[in-house]
């Protein structure tokens, strides 16, 4: 309930820091209880709470990396996308430049005929 009070995120992350450094060891502490000992269950319910509110640095990192690796591929294909767009852009004008030059030429072959 401690680092629930913390006021911000930073905070928590403090206290958790400071925490650690004083050698507090959530998982080993719930490994090393007695299962029968009067007052378990609600240390059992705080680790709970702790594990819950743990601020998980490494993969908080290790996710930014992946949405920032993700970013990046998506931008190029982004931009090949667009670079897409613009070539049949440009065909679709010379297509359509060459229907109208085949259908003039048409006209004119009728009009021969």
């Amino acid at each position: 309930a401690f680092i629930e009070t913390a006021p911000s995120d930073q905070h928590r992350f403090y206290i958790q820091a400071e925490l650690e450094q004083a050698g507090f060891k959530p998982s080993l502490l719930g490994k090393t209880l007695p299962s029968k000992a009067p007052g378990v269950e609600s240390v059992k319910s705080e680790l709970s709470r702790w594990d819950k509110n743990f601020i998980d640095v490494p993969a908080l990192k290790a996710t930014t990396e992946k949405a920032t690796t993700e970013v990046t591929v998506l931008k190029e294909k982004l931009t090949i996308l667009e670079r897409r767009i613009h070539i049949l852009q440009e065909e679709k004008g010379v297509l359509s430049s060459l229907e109208k030059c085949l259908k003039d030429r048409c006209s004119e072959l009728e009009s021969e005929v």
